[in-house]
C-alpha cells in the first residue's frame, strides 16, 4: 500500500444547521472554536446541502454516495437486506484500511455487513447499542442518561422525545459524544502502521437539548437571540407546517417552568446552542490528539451533519416538516488535510451528500465508485477547477422535493398530498431577497416564470439521475442520434443518456411548462 495514503476520520453530528456555526447567519453567536479552526485549516463549503431532511436516508446518501431516488431510504431505521451498493466501509476495507463506527449509526440494520473492523454505538434502540450503557452502569451513572430523553420527559407518558431542555445531569466527561471520540482516539490508537478509516458520529445537537452545566454555562439569557423569522405568520406555506408549530405553542413538548412559548422556545434555542459547543468541544478533542500522535498530517478530516435544526426559524424546534427550508437542508462541510488541501478557503459551489464518497475514494487514491450519483470535490479541493460544480442541488423526501441554487428554490408537494383531492402544493423562494424564507412567491405572477423553471429542472434532475433496475426497450430507432447502437436510450453507466434526455426535454417543453 503506498506510503502516501492517508488515514480519514469522518466526523459528523446530527440535526446541526449551519447557521449555528461561527460563520453561520443566526443572531444567537455559538461558541464553536475549533469548528472555526478546521475551517481556518482547511476548505469549507459555504452551500452544502443535504439529500434528506431526515437521519437515515441522509446517513445512507453520505456513505453510498446515491441519492435516495436510487439507495431506495426515505424513512428512519429499515433493514439492508436488499441494499447492494458500496459503502464507504465496504470500499475502504476492500483497499486494505483498517474502520470503525463510533457513537450514533442510526443505518439500515445490517447496513454495514462484515465492513467494520469494529463498532461501538451508543443507540438504546439499537441491539448493539450497549456500550456507553455498561460504561454509566458502572459508574453508577446510568439512571441520569439524558442524550436521547430525560427522566421527566419519560414521567409524562407521551410519546416522543421532548424539546424542552435543560443542563444535563452527567458531566462532560460522561456524555456520550466525549464516550464515543474517547473510543475513536483508543482506536486510532491502536492502529499501528494500517491506514484508517473511521465515522465519529455524534447524538447532538439532536434532541434532548441538554449540554453538560459547563456548556449551558457558555450562554447567558441576553446571548439568546431568536432569528428574524421566528414570528413567520406561516401564511401561505404548507398545512403541515402550521400544524406542528401549533403543538408547539401549546406546550405539548415542554416540562419545565415558566411554560409559556417565548420562555419555553428560548430556553429550547439555549439547550441547542449549548449541545452545538458540547460537539464542538469534542471534535477538538480529537484534533488535539491527533496533533499530539503526529496524524494529523496524514489525516482527512471531515465535518459535516445530516440535516439541520430550525433553532427557532419559522417558530419552530427539531426538523420535521422541514424539506421547505435551509435551516434543515443546509449543513456544516469541512474538509482538512495540512499540506494537501486548501486552508482557510471558502468554496461556494453547490455541494451535496453524494460528493462525500467519491471525494474520499479520489483523495485516498482508488478507483472511482460507477455506482455514486456524487462528483469528487478534489479540484476544488485542491484549487484546480475553475468550471462550475453543479447548476443545482436537489433535496428529497418520501415524496415531496426540493431543488435550488444559490439565488432560489422551488419545494414540490404532490396533488393529493394535503387532502385527497387537493392540487400540487408549491413553495417558491428568492433567496436573494428574502434569504430567510418568509414569503412563498409560488402563486405570484411575477415569479410565474421562474417557478415553472425549476420544475422542469426538477423534473430534469429526477429522470437524468434515476437509476432504472432494469433497462427500458429502445425508444426511438436504432442508430438515432443520442441513442446507442440498439436505439437504447440509457448511456453505459446506466442513466439516462444526457443527450436523449434534453432532446427529449426540448421537443416537450411547451407542453411541460408553456408559460417558459
Amino acid at each position: 500500500m503506498p506510503a502516501q495514503r492517508p488515514n480519514i476520520i469522518f466526523v459528523f453530528s446530527d440535526q446541526h444547521s449551519d447557521k449555528a456555526t461561527p460563520w453561520g447567519a443566526h443572531p444567537t453567536r455559538v461558541r464553536a472554536p475549533h469548528l472555526a479552526r478546521l475551517a481556518e485549516e482547511g476548505t469549507r463549503f459555504s452551500n452544502a446541502f443535504c439529500q434528506s431532511p431526515r437521519c437515515t436516508p441522509s446517513r445512507v446518501s453520505f456513505l453510498s454516495g446515491q441519492y435516495c431516488l436510487n439507495h431506495g431510504y426515505h424513512g428512519l431505521g429499515g433493514n439492508a437486506d436488499s441494499f447492494s451498493a458500496p459503502t464507504l466501509f465496504s470500499l475502504m476495507k476492500k483497499a486494505g484500511y483498517r474502520t470503525g463506527v463510533f457513537g450514533k449509526d442510526h443505518t439500515p440494520t445490517g447496513f454495514f455487513k462484515t465492513d467494520l473492523d469494529q463498532r461501538l454505538v451508543a443507540d438504546p434502540r439499537d441491539p448493539d447499542g450497549r456500550p456507553y450503557e455498561d460504561y454509566l452502569r458502572a459508574k453508577g451513572l446510568l439512571q441520569q442518561r439524558d442524550d436521547i430523553d430525560f427522566a421527566e420527559w419519560k414521567a409524562t407518558g407521551r410519546k416522543g422525545a421532548s424539546l424542552d431542555a435543560r443542563p444535563s445531569r452527567l458531566t462532560f466527561e460522561d456524555q456520550v459524544e466525549t464516550w464515543a471520540t474517547d473510543r475513536a482516539i483508543d482506536f486510532i490508537n491502536t492502529s499501528g502502521d494500517t491506514p484508517f478509516c473511521l465515522w465519529l458520529s455524534f447524538q447532538r445537537p439532536h434532541q434532548s437539548y441538554t449540554p453538560p452545566q459547563t456548556f449551558w454555562d457558555l450562554y447567558s439569557k441576553d446571548d439568546i437571540v431568536l432569528p428574524p423569522n421566528s414570528n413567520d405568520s406561516l401564511d401561505g406555506k404548507a398545512p403541515s407546517q402550521k400544524q406542528l408549530r401549533e403543538q408547539q405553542q401549546a406546550g405539548h413538548f415542554s416540562i419545565f417552568e415558566p411554560s409559556d412559548w417565548e420562555s419555553m422556545r428560548r430556553r429550547m434555542l439555549h439547550g441547542y446552542m449549548g449541545c452545538v459547543s458540547l460537539v464542538d468541544a469534542c471534535l477538538g478533542r480529537l484534533m488535539d490528539q491527533l496533533d499530539r500522535s503526529g496524524l494529523r498530517e496524514n489525516t482527512v478530516l471531515v465535518y459535516a451533519s445530516d440535516h439541520g435544526d430550525f433553532a427557532g426559524e419559522h417558530g419552530l424546534f427539531e426538523k420535521q416538516p422541514g424539506i421547505s427550508y435551509n435551516a434543515i437542508l443546509k449543513v456544516p462541510f469541512l474538509w482538512s488535510w495540512p499540506g494537501h488541501i486548501r486552508e482557510g478557503v471558502v468554496v461556494e459551489e453547490l455541494t451535496e451528500s453524494v460528493d462525500l464518497l467519491p471525494t474520499l475514494l479520489d483523495l485516498a487514491g482508488l478507483p472511482s465508485c460507477d455506482s455514486c450519483d456524487g462528483v469528487s470535490l478534489q479540484p476544488w479541493l485542491r484549487g484546480s477547477q475553475r468550471t462550475q460544480l453543479r447548476e443545482f442541488a436537489v433535496t428529497e423526501n418520501n415524496i415531496s422535493r426540493t431543488i435550488q441554487n444559490r439565488e432560489e428554490k422551488l419545494t414540490v408537494w404532490p396533488a393529493g398530498f394535503f387532502g385527497e383531492d387537493t392540487p400540487a402544493f408549491l413553495e417558491f423562494y428568492d433567496l436573494v431577497n428574502d434569504p430567510w424564507e418568509e414569503v412563498n412567491r409560488a402563486g405570484d405572477p411575477a415569479f410565474s416564470r421562474r417557478v415553472n423553471a425549476l420544475r422542469l429542472a426538477l423534473y430534469d434532475w429526477v429522470t437524468w439521475h434515476w437509476r432504472p433496475r432494469t433497462k427500458p426497450g429502445p425508444a426511438v430507432a436504432p442508430g438515432h442520434p443520442g441513442n446507442d447502437s440498439k436505439g437504447n436510450p440509457l448511456g453505459p453507466d446506466g442513466r439516462i443518456n444526457p443527450v436523449y434526455l434534453r432532446r427529449f426535454l426540448a421537443a416537450s417543453q411547451s407542453r411541460f411548462s408553456p408559460n417558459l
